[in-house]
């Protein structure tokens, strides 16, 4: 399985009639790979005219763009599915400190945590609960997820909402920050008491 993410500028030509740098499209499995225009234009059409022996086995599928600006939501604990894709484009791999496996294959977690409706009716203050949403929700594989669960570690996003930027703490007090890079700044232990 591919994903292959080409922008609207990767289909235009330039005058001249060749395709230019803006003329690539990313491969998300693996390390990431460019590809030109043509080749996605060919892998699609053999997905789709594919008569042979093979006919059938192909499958293309087609997703609208995701604005990763943009704010979604999910009424409920479990993220929809375009809410669970802003989140893996965002993040790309798991969030946690040098962890580096992909995040489409990895847990959405709630960063602060996630709390049903008043069963009296009652909704409560927005602002103290928080909901399934992209500024809530984060990559972690199991292994971390797990961790940050049942272990003493927490974690905060700062930035933009586009910003896959994280704050960790551990449960001896150390904080690190991973950038949207996957760059580890390690901020030290905690400031000693006064």
């Amino acid at each position: 399985m591919l994903h292959v993410h080409l922008s609207a500028a990767a289909l235009t030509r330039s005058t001249d009639g060749l395709m230019h740098a803006a003329g690539l499209a990313t491969i998300e499995s693996g390390p990431v790979r460019l590809v030109d225009e043509a080749t996605v234009r060919a892998w699609a059409h053999a997905a789709l005219t594919d008569t042979g022996p093979t006919a059938g086995q192909t499958r293309l599928t087609i997703r609208p763009v995701l604005d990763l600006t943009e704010e979604r939501t999910s009424n409920g604990y479990t993220p929809g599915p375009r809410l669970r894709e802003q989140v893996i484009l965002r993040d790309r791999t798991c969030v946690f400190p040098h962890c580096h496996r992909p995040a489409r294959a990895a847990d959405l977690d709630h960063i602060d945590r996630w709390r049903p409706p008043d069963p009296g009716g009652q909704d409560p203050d927005p602002h103290d609960m928080p909901q399934t949403c992209t500024d809530n929700l984060a990559a972690l594989c199991r292994f971390h997820h797990r961790l940050k669960t049942h272990s003493g570690w927490t974690y905060r996003r700062t930035g933009p909402p586009t910003s896959a930027t994280y704050e960790w703490r551990s449960p001896t007090g150390h904080t690190y920050r991973r950038g949207p890079d996957g760059d580890i700044d390690d901020l030290g232990p905690p400031a000693p008491p006064i």
